[in-house]
């Protein structure tokens, strides 16, 4: 019994560790690589209906008009993100401007080393008063490195973010001319009873994700 409780303890440390790398493998080299398509394939799957709407009222092809609602969403997300990220970078810039320039932080770290600083009305040692100064030197200096190497890295992503746009505009193009082609594809590889399943599931998440990016648009609008 021992021996069997300890085999399958053996089991389930291995069965653990094994999900761990695969976890960790997936998210380092495989989701990389795939996220794209699936940016791609979940924008023309949330399109679809109200591509079907737009479609009936103005008699344009559906799938001109899932096209056009794809890019156009896909666009407007990245631009909304890129903005975000273009305001970080400007927001680190005029911090990095102000550490090298002579800024808030510089007037305080030559203040506070004057041996004449007066601190609850008594004037600060002058052997403190240089502590304190090499304290708020180093951490200007590594709050100064910090900063300039957290810009370095935004600005180095800006190439491959371009290179991820471009897969996923192309992806949503295929996507969205062939998304029927591509579904009744993917459901016959699978045995009915899981495709049926699948496609429950993929409805009722789609379905989520659709009122929530309705309400969060309106909630933009409104404030």
């Amino acid at each position: 019994m021992n021996k069997e409780k300890l085999e399958r303890g053996v089991l389930l440390m291995l069965g653990i560790i094994a999900g761990a790398v695969l976890l960790y493998a997936s998210v380092r080299l495989v989701l990389p690589i795939v996220s794209p398509f699936l940016i791609a394939w979940g924008v023309a799957y949330l399109v679809r209906r109200p591509a079907e709407k737009i479609s009936g009222v103005t008699r344009i092809p559906e799938k001109i008009v899932r096209l056009i609602l794809a890019i156009g969403a896909a666009l407007f997300a990245f631009g909304a993100f890129g903005v975000l990220v273009w305001q970080l970078i400007a927001a680190l810039w005029r911090l990095l401007s102000d550490l090298g320039e002579g800024g808030a932080l510089y007037d305080l770290l030559v203040a506070i080393s004057s041996p004449k600083l007066s601190l609850f009305g008594s004037e600060i040692p002058e052997e403190l008063a240089t502590k304190i100064s090499d304290a708020l030197g180093r951490m200007l200096t590594e709050a100064f490195t910090g900063l300039a190497s957290a810009l370095t890295s935004w600005v180095s992503v800006v190439p491959r973010a371009l290179l991820f746009l471009l897969v996923t505009l192309i992806s949503l193009v295929y996507f969205s001319l062939d998304l029927e082609n591509i579904g009744l594809r993917l459901g016959s590889l699978l045995p009915r009873g899981a495709a049926r399943r699948l496609s429950v599931f993929r409805e009722e998440l789609f379905g989520v994700i659709g009122k929530y990016m309705k309400s969060y648009l309106l909630l933009m609008l409104i404030t």
